[in-house]
């Protein structure tokens, strides 16, 4: 069943259990995309897929920027569609940029929340205050001013760099998907959430966060905070690239979660 609560377009299988997991995809990730981890999780809880309601999922052309999308204002209107669905554990699996948005709602609402499961997750990787306000500026400049024409220019300059090819793969996907100022804002928020809390963040990693980092998740490798990761309860190796996240770990999620389900 597809349904839409306000920004938030989502799919729910109703499996007929008692709990429920909410599904949080990394960027440009459709229900369709995810079928095998869906398919897998429904065998232990009725799952709610997020279709579209945050940045780097949602469509937005160069010209349209709602607030709606915020991290801050997708968390606020997901808790009142939860409470609107029957429950009686929440369990929480997100990849790449749905990874903030899962400790977000965990940093809010700690009681509501059974079990963190993230793959590949998009923690930014702190460079120092002057790289990082370099990064900064460069994302401020591709929202404001035409996002799908700087972002072509940015994947021209960076073609031929050793540590981008990433950037250049995903180039026709972000624009034909969801829009290159989606794709900033994403970006822009990652690095907001990973920089305003360090140490906040590390203790919540700690409590009932489980992570799956991929062994060929180049993105995440150029990108990312590996240490920040291995502050979490549990944090594990598994054999996939960027394109898969969850699907990826989707077996070892299942068996995390199946542990303390069943």
């Amino acid at each position: 069943m597809t349904g839409v609560f306000k920004s938030i377009t989502y799919k729910y299988t109703d499996s007929d259990k008692d709990d429920l997991v909410v599904v949080f995809p990394q960027a440009m990730q459709t229900s369709d995309d995810s079928k095998p981890v869906v398919s897998l999780l429904s065998e232990l809880a009725n799952v709610t897929f997020i279709e579209s309601g945050y940045y780097g999922i949602t469509k937005l052309d160069s010209f349209n920027h709602s607030d709606s999308y915020s991290i801050s204002n997708f968390k606020t209107n997901l808790r009142e569609l939860l409470n609107k669905i029957p429950h009686k554990k929440l369990y929480l699996v997100a990849g790449s940029v749905g990874a903030i948005h899962a400790l977000s709602f965990l940093e809010t609402y700690p009681h509501e929340v059974a079990m963190v499961a993230l793959a590949g997750p998009a923690l930014y990787r702190n460079r120092g205050r002057f790289v990082n306000n370099l990064y900064k500026l460069f994302l401020w400049i591709g929202i404001v001013l035409y996002p799908d024409k700087y972002f072509e220019v940015m994947t021209h300059l960076f073609q031929s760099h050793p540590n981008t090819p990433w950037l250049r793969k995903i180039y026709k996907s972000v624009i034909t998907k969801i829009g290159a100022k989606s794709f900033f804002l994403c970006l822009k928020e990652i690095v907001n959430f990973t920089s305003k809390n360090r140490s906040r963040l590390e203790n919540m990693l700690s409590e009932k966060v489980y992570i799956f980092l991929g062994d060929n998740d180049d993105v995440f490798n150029y990108l990312c905070d590996k240490n920040l990761c291995s502050k979490a309860k549990s944090c594990q190796s598994v054999k996939f690239d960027h394109d898969s996240t969850i699907n990826g770990a989707r077996k070892q999620i299942f068996n995390l979660l199946k542990a303390s389900i069943i």
